[in-house]
């Protein structure tokens, strides 16, 4: 359990071994290591076909160039067990050194700073509390310490990140104009809405 980690380190270095614990929201936080992974796919142990059941999903991982290209010298392998899944085991084999640093495809022509990508849990976490304020969403993400090396990673990078989220889980949420409409040409057929509601909450 000691050996146990609750998060990856930023870049681990190549030929390590991490047991990282999965745990509801954070399931998907293995995958954010501060390195760019071109995924090779998932296989099984023992392999399709054998007669034995499959015991362990295996993921692969290769290490990206800034052009897009695989780097051959360093690789991530991650094992899954189908019977204890709220642990993973994270290997990275080869030499780390050879992984480049490069910025966000999207990121503006003057800002050439390493793109670090934010845990999914936090991310999740914005798109939850979309109703609240973005100030304090953010307020409270930025609220514990974390390492230096980890912000913007286990918490929020800036402000307009979390506005961003937030917005597009709003769009997400919102009604169409076009589902409105087939209700009520539904309920002009059959007559089955009592009640049709679209704010403070929707109800039908």
């Amino acid at each position: 359990e000691s050996k146990v980690c609750n998060h990856l380190p930023h870049r681990p270095h190549g030929n390590s071994v991490f047991v990282v614990r999965r745990d509801g929201k954070t399931e998907d936080d293995w995958r954010n290591d501060g390195y760019r992974w071109i995924y090779d796919g998932t296989h099984f142990s023992p392999r399709k076909g054998s007669k034995e059941q499959a015991k362990y999903k295996i993921y692969r991982f290769s290490s990206m160039s800034a052009d897009r290209s695989r780097i051959g010298g360093f690789r991530k392998v991650a094992y899954q067990s189908f019977e204890v899944t709220r642990y993973i085991v994270v290997q990275y084999i080869g030499d780390s050194s050879l992984a480049e640093s490069f910025p966000h495809g999207n990121c503006n022509q003057g800002n050439k700073s390493e793109y670090k990508r934010t845990d999914p849990s936090v991310l999740q976490n914005f798109k939850e509390n979309f109703s609240d304020l973005p100030s304090k969403v953010y307020k409270d993400s930025i609220g514990s310490h974390v390492p230096k090396d980890m912000e913007g990673v286990t918490n929020a990078r800036n402000l307009s990140q979390v506005r961003n989220a937030m917005h597009n889980e709003r769009k997400r949420q919102l009604i169409h104009n076009d589902q409105v409409l087939a209700v009520c040409l539904l309920n002009e057929e059959i007559s089955c809405v009592k009640l049709l509601q679209l704010i403070p909450e929707p109800c039908l």
